[in-house]
């Protein structure tokens, strides 16, 4: 177990098949980093509505591995639909955007290790 990620909760979901935990971590890789992207961009462009669909994509992936920060996702995607106060968004976004490097280091690191 990482500092920002619990494979045991993707090992229990797979039932420790390692190819699948393998391909998991890679489609995560390969698709989280532009789904970021597209939430920054939402961000900075004060689109809320889309920010919070964004956050919401990218929550169910992010839950189900195990990744911390699945929580201030979900906090994103309710002031999308808006069901959280907007004054919060500021500092969850903050979190998320310093912890989301982090966290692809560590599943590149988690990668490299088990290739």
């Amino acid at each position: 177990m990482g500092q920002y990620i619990n494979l045991n909760v993707l090992s229990e979901m797979t039932r420790g098949d390692s190819d699948f935990i393998k391909e998991m971590i890679q489609t995560y890789l390969d698709s989280a980093p532009a789904d970021f992207e597209k939430l920054k961009k939402e961000f900075e462009a004060g689109d809320i509505e889309s920010l919070g669909k964004t956050a919401h994509k990218m929550k169910g992936a992010t839950r189900s591995m195990g990744i911390v920060g699945h929580e201030l996702l979900f906090t994103i995607e309710q002031i999308g639909k808006g069901n959280h106060p907007k004054s919060e968004l500021g500092s969850v976004y903050d979190e998320f955007t310093r912890l989301f490097p982090k966290i692809i280091d560590e599943l590149q690191n988690e990668k490299e290790n088990n290739e």
